[in-house]
């Protein structure tokens, strides 16, 4: 994210709470000749910078793993000025209490590091309680319609065998609702889908 606002801002800071992934966002930065990024490291949850320092604060399909996404919110209306600009993209849950129960249990079997991907509703409470309003809401395709290969899909974060079978039955007993959800189709004895995601803008309009 910070690389791609940086042709287009002042100044940008990317923060990321491992050294390693800072460590490849400097490096990428120098390939491209982006002079105006830096780095800091720090938690979603606390960030390291002043009240009022930034007109825009972004995430990126990195909220479903923070262990406080409220508080994260408020962060960001924190760190930014009054007027300033929140813009926030994750994987996301429709208003449905069995969908929302059944994919982030998929989530949660793939990556353990996953919290939660949470509804249009959650994430305007969280803005509305950090004294944001929203300017633009959208629900989609994960990365715009990019669909995914189960097997790729698992392989890239190393799930175990037992962890891979278990996620097989709950793509093959999957209901409608999340079939078509997550457009699941067959082919061969792999599967495809996608996952839904929500983009939000919001506008700081009071004091955090």
């Amino acid at each position: 994210m910070a690389l791609a606002m940086a042709p287009h801002v002042a100044t940008v800071v990317a923060v990321d709470i491992t050294p390693e992934m800072l460590i490849l966002t400097r490096e990428r930065a120098t390939k491209s000749n982006l002079g105006n990024l830096s780095v800091a490291l720090g938690a979603a949850e606390r960030l390291p910078f002043a009240d009022s320092t930034f007109s825009v604060a972004t995430v990126r399909t990195a909220s479903h793993h923070f262990a406080d996404v409220g508080l994260s919110v408020r962060e960001m209306a924190r760190v930014l000025r009054p007027g300033g600009l929140a813009m926030i993209v994750d994987t996301a849950v429709p208003e449905d209490a069995e969908i929302d129960s059944a994919l982030n249990l998929i989530e949660v079997i793939r990556d353990p590091s996953h919290v939660r991907n949470y509804a249009p509703s959650e994430w305007r409470g969280f803005l509305a309680a950090a004294s944001f309003e929203v300017h633009f809401e959208r629900m989609h395709s994960h990365a715009l319609g990019k669909r995914m290969r189960f097997s790729d899909w698992t392989e890239r974060m190393k799930v175990p065998p037992p962890s891979i079978e278990r996620l097989r039955g709950l793509f093959e007993e999957a209901s409608p609702g999340l079939k078509s959800v997550m457009d699941i189709q067959v082919e061969g004895d792999d599967y495809w889908f996608t996952l839904p995601e929500i983009t939000l803008v919001a506008r700081r309009i009071g004091e955090p």
